[in-house]
């Protein structure tokens, strides 16, 4: 996203690129921090369950085709796509380094396999230290991809020089990030608050840790960092109930950074890939998707379509088309809210839907009908087409219509509006409405 700002502007990569990408973060994350002090997290509560659960599920794909160049030691920079870089490596399957994938599968199963026996082991330390030995005495005369030279020490605080102008036409990039960075982090936070029930989000407070992060980090010279699905997985995976885990990940950072980086030069990075495959399993959840389905037929064409766009358009654009469908779905599902024709139960006195009990008995020429949601502007056509259908339709000679409103808890002018209308039109076939169990504010109006 960055790139696509400024790569027409400058050239990239360069240091005048380098700076203006780490101060558009930094504006980035300020306004972030705003957004969370504001209390605007209000945005990721339009992340519906089969939203979340079709991106999460999509997310895992991504994710491990992600690690196709590590697992198989395939170049793959030069495709774009990652379902074209699936294709590629099924289509060369046969030039695969034996030694590479080998390592990949026997790191896959020594951490399954020690999880198995027991939890608390740390199965994916143990195959860090087997792994980065065996990679020592012998993988690295294979073609094995090692993770190399890491430079040590810290970068030092430094304010980045900027042109205010140009800063300026970078403006609906800068935007562009604070949004896909909000819906990026807390898509993922949610994903993790549904896995574990000991926990809520804070969205605002959410949203202030990460521009504080992104804006901290720019003044030491990082370029703007979102939240890491594989990572925060790893985490998750690895038994992390809290916020003290990211400390001492810090700290162990810090530590490593200092004094350990040369310990790490032979570590593969075919088992860095087993390490996330192994993780984002969880992701996947085949059973969740089969009760969404015996659900709701509509939620689980949200979840499918969620599922396809981060597929083929990626996890920011999934995660936003998911937020759009979720907001169409819930503006077609209160356009059209039912509408049902009520009767007296024998020997009592409630009524009820006479499609659900069929002996539920009409009331000699009384009309009674219920109204299931609020009357507004968006579903008062559907109002008007109902009750005008059910009067037409009715096969008695009816002289009143009971409006039951106890479901109706919210009506708008263009809702009186339309009460009026149809009490004229009724009025017409001399027909008179009746209004029932209205609840105060609705009476008041």
């Amino acid at each position: 996203m960055i790139f696509s700002g400024l790569a027409k502007v400058m050239s990239p990569y360069g240091e005048r690129y380098m700076q203006y990408a780490i101060t558009m973060g930094i504006y980035a994350g300020i306004i972030q921090s705003l957004f969370g002090i504001f209390k605007l997290g209000i945005i990721t509560h339009f992340l519906s369950y089969p939203v979340i659960l079709g991106f999460t599920t999509a997310a895992a794909f991504i994710i491990g085709i992600s690690q196709l160049t590590d697992a198989t030691g395939f170049d793959l920079s030069y495709i774009n796509h990652r379902l074209m870089k699936l294709i590629a490596v099924l289509k060369h399957a046969r030039e695969i380094n034996p030694y590479t994938i080998g390592t990949f599968l026997l790191s896959i199963f020594g951490i399954i396999g020690i999880q198995k026996i027991s939890k608390r082991v740390p199965g994916t330390l143990i195959m860090v230290v087997l792994m980065t030995l065996l990679s020592y005495f012998l993988l690295q005369y294979q073609s094995v991809s090692i993770v190399g030279h890491i430079p040590k020490d810290f970068p030092s605080f430094k304010f980045p020089n900027i042109d205010i102008v140009l800063l300026s036409d970078q403006s609906v990039t800068i935007l562009s990030l604070v949004v896909i960075g909000i819906v990026e982090n807390l898509s993922i936070a949610r994903t993790l608050e549904s896995k574990n029930t000991t926990y809520k989000i804070d969205t605002n407070q959410a949203l202030i840790a990460i521009g504080a992060s992104r804006a901290i980090g720019g003044f030491f010279q990082s370029m703007p960092t979102s939240g890491s699905f594989s990572r925060s997985v790893i985490n998750d995976e690895a038994g992390a109930k809290s916020t003290i885990s990211t400390l001492i990940m810090a700290l162990l950072i810090t530590l490593t950074l200092l004094f350990f980086t040369p310990y790490f030069y032979y570590l593969p990075k075919a088992l860095l890939a087993a390490i996330i495959i192994v993780s984002i399993r969880g992701l996947i959840e085949p059973s969740e998707i089969k009760t969404l389905y015996q659900i709701s037929k509509i939620d689980f064409v949200m979840m499918s379509v969620t599922f396809v766009t981060t597929i083929i358009a990626g996890i920011t654009y999934g995660v936003l088309f998911g937020i759009i469908l979720s907001l169409l779905t819930v503006l077609y599902r209160s356009s059209t809210p039912t509408v049902n024709v009520l009767g007296n139960l024998p020997e009592t006195t409630y009524y009820r839907n006479i499609d659900r009990y069929p002996n539920a008995n009409p009331i000699n020429d009384i009309l009674i009908v219920r109204f299931n949601d609020q009357l507004y502007f968006g579903n008062c056509n559907h109002f008007i087409l109902c009750l005008e259908k059910y009067v037409e339709e009715c096969p008695r000679d009816i002289h009143h219509l009971v409006l039951d409103a106890s479901n109706i808890h919210f009506i708008d002018a263009s809702g009186i509006r339309t009460i009026h209308d149809i009490n004229k039109w009724l009025s017409e076939r001399e027909i008179e409405l009746h209004v029932a169990r209205a609840i105060g504010p609705v009476k008041d109006l």
